[in-house]
């Protein structure tokens, strides 16, 4: 199915059609009962992302991008063809409930406590990303541009947070990427920690940093979520070589409350649309603006109107922005 070096790539055929086969096979329909009718065994979302992972192997290995068969013409014009058949879904993906996000937490610290070698960095960065997207409701690779000096630099914890006067928390650098403002950037402050849930970002900036330390990897332009050889991180490998393998294992082990749950309903906008459920819940609802302000939607309309200049001349201070990513 897949080569394991440059060398078996070139001795297979040249359309690659085994990879086609699988993509076939793993999104064809099975009978299901009266009740819910016939479904794919994996929908057009998922597909996808085993060919991005497929990508990802041969671009780790190497081999040239014009050269790995997922990315040739003829592979492009079959994926089209499975999305003619299958359709495009249109719903957004689910959110993460308050036991999946204990559980996923869960899962993730102890796979790093057991990590030794590089393996224990990788850990390190995927308890990172988990924490940090989950938290601030990052859109997808919003974040994997972050370079570890900026990232030290914004680091605003203990005594200084308190001689500051603000609740201890740390910065990230994100390229926007709306429509409107696809190459600015802007700055996310993100707490420490959440006042409910499990979510500790803070901490896992400070063990990732170290980490990165002890492989000497932490120069400052270097980029906090990166491969050893520097090629940095995607959402999509992310999702589906770290997320994705510890939903299924948690869903096996009935943890999670996904128990009977369809798993392709979580995609990577999950975090984004999780954070924003969990800031807009009570007890403490965070405000509709600082949330839109946090989550970097753009508001309606572009004409004078009443009210609008008020806006643009009051600047929240930093311990009300960071609200948005405290009470959660």
């Amino acid at each position: 199915m897949l080569a394991s070096s440059k060398e078996k790539l070139a001795e297979m055929a040249e359309d690659h059609r085994q990879l086609s086969w699988y993509f076939v096979d793993k999104t064809r329909l099975v009978a299901g009962d009266t009740e819910t009718g016939s479904k794919a065994l994996v929908k057009w979302d998922t597909a996808k992302g085993y060919r991005a992972s497929v990508f990802n192997y041969y671009q780790k290995m190497g081999v040239p991008e014009g050269e790995i068969p997922t990315a040739s013409f003829r592979f492009t014009h079959r994926m089209n063809g499975l999305l003619q058949r299958m359709g495009a879904e249109s719903e957004q993906d689910a959110v993460f409930s308050d036991v999946l996000i204990e559980d996923m937490i869960k899962l993730l610290g102890t796979d790093f406590e057991r990590a030794r070698g590089e393996q224990r960095v990788v850990m390190a960065q995927v308890n990172l990303a988990f924490h940090a997207y989950a938290q601030t409701g990052s859109r997808a690779n919003e974040l994997f541009e972050q370079e570890v000096g900026m990232l030290k630099e914004s680091f605003c914890f203990g005594e200084e947070a308190k001689r500051k006067r603000l609740r201890p928390h740390l910065k990230f650098r994100a390229k926007l990427q709306t429509k409107e403002n696809r190459f600015s950037a802007t700055d996310i402050l993100c707490c420490s920690r959440t006042k409910r849930a499990p979510l500790r970002t803070g901490r896992w900036a400070m063990r990732l940093v170290k980490e990165l330390a002890r492989v000497g990897r932490d120069q400052a332009q270097a980029l906090v979520w990166a491969h050893p050889d520097g090629t940095p991180w995607v959402m999509s490998q992310f999702w589906h070589e770290e997320v994705v393998p510890r939903l299924e294992q948690l869903q096996r082990e009935k943890l999670g409350g996904l128990e009977r749950v369809e798993l392709d309903k979580f995609g990577t906008n999950s975090f984004r649309r999780t954070w924003n459920t969990l800031a807009g819940s009570h007890p403490d609802p965070v405000k509709e603006d600082l949330r839109e302000r946090q989550g970097r939607w753009r508001g309606k309309g572009t004409g004078r109107v009443l009210g609008r200049m008020v806006s643009l001349y009051f600047d929240p201070r930093p311990n009300e922005l960071l609200r948005a990513t405290y009470y959660l």
